[in-house]
């Protein structure tokens, strides 16, 4: 039989400006995050194929948290169906420098991890077919 290769894997809970998310790492392409109300929220990145989409992925969701943080995301137009992809961000040069400087520090420790996972679970999807 067989044995069954994890899917994911947790990297472990990192500072985001003032928020706090749970990071995982998938074999998926693109990324996601959603907030909690009380404690860490979570992050899902997508680690299927090149090592520099990876980093796009993880680049892209955490500057978007930030800016939501910073209240520099707002909805583009109403819209029933809410969907994320219709925001806009809006930000002077020293907003773009304070979200630089978060997200740099919540990648400091969370890109080794990443790597690594990124070649576990590439690994693992090579050998299962």
């Amino acid at each position: 039989m067989a044995k069954k290769t994890p899917r994911q894997i947790k990297l472990g809970t990192y500072a985001l400006g003032c928020m706090r998310f749970t990071v995982y790492a998938n074999l998926q392409n693109g990324a996601c995050f959603s907030v909690a109300g009380d404690g860490p929220g979570t992050m899902h990145i997508g680690v299927r194929g090149p090592w520099a989409d990876a980093i796009a992925h993880i680049l892209h969701e955490a500057t978007e948290a930030v800016a939501m943080e910073l209240h520099l995301r707002y909805d583009a137009w109403p819209e029933f169906a809410h969907d994320s992809a219709g925001c806009l961000f809006v930000m002077n040069h020293e907003m773009f420098a304070e979200a630089v400087a978060r997200v740099g520090e919540f990648l400091v420790p969370v890109l080794p991890e990443l790597a690594k996972a990124h070649k576990a679970l590439n690994r693992r999807q090579r050998r299962s077919g």
